[in-house]
């Protein structure tokens, strides 16, 4: 990702790109990247050059140069577990965890053998049209098998279902009772109590 204030407004212009053999590529379609930064529009004003021009062709060596640049390694969903005075091993968590966005997590201990489960939800409903929706996931619990090792649970083994754009998850006792609360955008709490 590209960092700058490329068309001198005073506004930040991020740029995400992906490598290809020769170079930084954008991801943006033409249209996003002219109306972000106007004073691409004449030279780029048909879609075919776009189409294959390189973020080197796009800025000149000025504007790249005192670019922030931020690199993404890791787009799995993961955890870090803490071995002590070793410390974090990195565990990429199971298939089903990768499905979607996690935007609400909770470590809980839900069958008490002093091994925390992990619950997500998530979702991310405001994409772009070119790029779609992420709208896969429905609720997730991975039980700890301990020394790192997560497994999926199947919803029809707990009931924890929660689909839709879920933003945020948080943990609430109601009636002494262990519960979450889903948020999710443009639409009602879901209240869950788990088994």
């Amino acid at each position: 990702m590209f960092v700058n204030d490329y068309d001198k407004n005073g506004s930040t212009d991020i740029v995400i790109n992906y490598f290809s053999r020769d170079g930084y590529y954008p991801i943006a379609i033409r249209d996003n990247m002219v109306d972000q930064m106007p004073f691409l529009k004449k030279r780029y004003n048909r879609y075919r050059p776009y189409s294959t021009a390189s973020i080197a062709q796009i800025f000149n060596e000025e504007q790249l140069t005192s670019s922030a640049i931020l690199f993404v390694n890791e787009f799995n969903s993961c955890v870090f577990i803490n071995s002590g005075d070793q410390g974090f091993v990195k565990q990429v968590l199971p298939i089903e965890a990768q499905y979607s966005s996690a935007n609400g997590i909770v470590v809980k201990d839900l069958n008490n053998d002093q091994l925390p489960e992990i619950i997500i939800t998530g979702n991310t409903y405001c994409m772009e049209v070119e790029t779609g929706q992420n709208d896969a996931g429905t609720g997730l619990i991975l039980e700890n098998k301990g020394k790192g090792n997560f497994a999926s649970q199947h919803y029809l083994q707990n009931g924890f279902y929660v689909d839709g754009d879920v933003k945020s998850l948080i943990p609430i006792t109601i009636n002494g009772k262990y519960s979450l609360i889903a948020a999710k955008n443009e639409e009602s709490l879901q209240v869950l109590r788990l088994k």
